[in-house]
């Protein structure tokens, strides 16, 4: 009995020896990615980040002659200009105005701009309170009238 508990640990020793590590089998399939590098995120060029953008507002014709509204948006500020054909401002040079889009050319790069793709996004917000708030006091205001009303009737009749 003593020989054959001998020979199990004996058994048990050189199979632990050849393996000193029992996690390896989970290092070599990086379960949980211990041993991978993490990704350094790359941000994009300055330019990408500060380039402003257009945004064509509307398109519009006075005495026969087009004009196309236009707003640069960058750097925390709105920039509104109204262009005709083949004048330019702020970087930006219109060669072209049709009904519904305009050809230009933008800070350098000639783009085709339309009122559906490029128009200046549209945000949703709740109604003000202010209207909810002045129709409570008026409400307010109309009760106490009555209420009022009904105190000065009910002193004089006693």
């Amino acid at each position: 009995m003593t020989k054959l508990l001998i020979l199990f640990f004996g058994v048990a020793i050189s199979l632990n020896a050849q393996n000193t590590n029992i996690f390896s089998g989970i290092i070599e399939r990086n379960a949980f990615n211990l041993t991978e590098k993490k990704l350094i995120k790359i941000l994009p060029p300055v330019t990408n980040i500060l380039r402003r953008t257009v945004f064509l507002t509307g398109i519009n014709s006075i005495n026969n002659v087009k004009r196309v509204s236009l707003v640069i948006r960058g750097n925390g500020d709105d920039k509104f200009i109204s262009l005709t054909n083949l004048q330019a401002n702020s970087g930006i040079r219109v060669e072209s105005i049709g009904s519904t889009n305009v050809l230009a050319s933008v800070f350098g790069v000639h783009k085709l701009l339309s009122l559906k793709e490029d128009s200046l996004p549209t945000t949703i917000t709740k109604m003000p309170s202010k209207v909810v708030l002045q129709a409570d006091s008026k409400k307010l205001m109309q009760r106490s009238d009555k209420k009022r009303r009904d105190d000065e009737r009910g002193k004089r009749g006693k």
